[in-house]
Parts: C-alpha cells; sequence; structure tokens
C-alpha cells in the first residue's frame, strides 16, 4: 500500500524542466516542438506555449541578472527588461501574434531557479478586432449611406446591404485563423530557442 501511494505522488503534474538531454528514452515536450514540423501539431504548441517553464541553475540570483543582461548585450536576447523583485522579460516572435516571456528568479539550494511563462502581446490582437466590429458598425451604415447618396439604382432598403458586405467582412476570418496558428507554431520555436539560451547561459558556475 505505501509503495502504491508513493507512485501516485510520482505521477502529479510537475511544470516542464528545460534539460539538455532526454532521459530514460522519454521525450520531453520541448525536445517534442523541435521535432515538429511548423503545421503538424497545433495541440503541442498550445500546451508548450501556456506550460511554466522552469530551468535550475547553480548561479545565484544576481548571477542569473547577469548572465542574461550579458545575453543581450550580445544581441541573443530580443526585448531583454530586467525588473524589480528578481523578474525580466524578453520578446517571443511570433510573426504577426508576438509574445512575451515573463520570468523569476529566485534563489534556491542549488544556486537559482528560474521559472517562466509566455503572455500573449495583445495589442494587434486588439487592433485586429477594433477594425472588425469598426467594419461591420458603424461601417454597415456608412458604406450603405454612401451607397443610396451617390448611386440612385442602388436599393434603399439596408437590409440589401447587410446582405452582401457582412458576408464578405467575415470572409477574412479563415485566413486570419490561419495566420493565428502559424504564428503560434513559430512563437513556440522561438520560445525552445530562447529557453536553451537562458539555460546555457546560466549552467555555468
Amino acid at each position: 500500500m505505501l509503495a502504491s501511494d508513493h507512485s501516485k505522488e510520482a505521477e502529479t503534474e510537475a511544470p516542464t524542466q528545460v534539460e539538455g538531454d532526454s532521459q530514460g528514452g522519454e521525450v520531453s515536450l520541448s525536445d517534442k516542438v523541435a521535432q515538429e514540423t511548423p503545421k503538424s501539431d497545433q495541440q503541442g504548441f498550445v500546451e508548450f506555449l501556456n506550460t511554466l517553464q522552469v530551468v535550475d541553475s547553480p548561479q545565484d540570483p544576481t548571477g542569473v541578472l547577469a548572465s542574461l543582461r550579458a545575453l543581450s548585450k550580445a544581441g541573443r536576447l530580443p526585448g531583454y527588461e530586467q525588473r524589480s523583485g528578481g523578474t525580466f522579460e524578453c520578446a517571443i516572435f511570433g510573426g504577426l501574434f508576438d509574445r512575451t516571456l515573463r520570468g523569476r528568479i529566485e534563489a534556491s539550494a542549488s544556486g537559482s531557479k528560474i521559472t517562466m511563462r509566455v503572455t500573449l502581446d495583445r495589442k494587434v490582437p486588439a487592433i485586429l478586432l477594433a477594425a472588425l466590429v469598426f467594419s461591420i458598425w458603424p461601417g454597415v451604415w456608412l458604406l450603405h449611406s454612401l451607397l443610396t447618396t451617390y448611386f440612385g439604382w442602388y436599393p434603399n432598403p439596408e437590409w440589401v446591404t447587410w446582405a452582401w458586405y457582412i458576408p464578405l467582412t467575415l470572409l477574412g476570418l479563415p485566413v486570419l485563423w490561419k495566420q493565428f496558428r502559424a504564428a503560434r507554431a513559430a512563437a513556440a520555436a522561438d520560445l525552445l530557442e530562447v529557453l536553451q539560451k537562458v539555460k546555457a547561459a546560466t549552467e555555468r558556475s
């Protein structure tokens, strides 16, 4: 019974750790993302981008920050900014939909523990959403007013404009969704590269 209880505890979910090599024949999620083609495993990309990433370093928090700063000055950590309280952030490129990697450095028994999470930058999605909403309203009303004012033959009922304009406006959504999926794959690949750089820069004591 005790052995069974211990095995159940060992199966509890833990944050993904960035390792240099896979052990015991197991393939980590990071390795899986590296092996996948950009369009082959969208669910894997989602899981990877939403996973709390953890890197253990033998350096103390001050040393980790110094290593990351040096990495940034060498041009290998774009968008790096050091924040207060042992936190930092850097850019994760994903085409039209970029993301930000936010990390926290805490002292640990072996040196430091770096925890990192990715968030989607909201500026571009907000602009696209606002443009879509505006194109529908008052866009459809403005277009109908122009058509009825300058083209006497155009039907006066407003529902006629709604009938053809709204489907035409929504035609771009599948293209936008395709771009979002491609951006997600690109962000997953860039995140993996950044994590490997962070690990390589901070694993030296």
